[in-house]
C-alpha cells in the first residue's frame, strides 16, 4: 500500500458509431487515457507497480478571495 498523490493525467475522448439490436445509431465514448506525470509518489506509479494506492483528496472550488466583495452587493 502507498500513499500518494494524484497524478496529472487526462482522458483523450473518441466515440464509435454503433448499431443498437434494432438497427439504430448509436454512439460509445471511447478514448485513451494520456498521464503526463512520471512521479514515482503518483497513484499511477504505484497502481502500475501492483501497490494499492489511497490518494487524500478534497473538492472545494470556492472562490473564497471574492467573498466580501459580493457581500458588498445589493440585492
Amino acid at each position: 500500500m502507498k500513499i500518494c498523490r494524484q497524478g496529472r493525467a487526462f482522458w483523450e475522448d473518441s466515440f464509435d458509431k454503433r448499431k443498437d439490436p434494432s438497427g439504430g445509431d448509436y454512439y460509445w465514448l471511447t478514448g485513451k487515457f494520456e498521464a503526463t506525470d512520471k512521479g514515482e509518489d503518483t497513484d499511477m506509479w504505484a497502481l502500475e507497480h501492483k501497490y494499492v494506492s489511497v490518494v487524500p483528496t478534497q473538492f472545494d472550488m470556492t472562490a473564497h478571495h471574492l467573498i466580501s466583495q459580493l457581500n458588498e452587493w445589493k440585492f
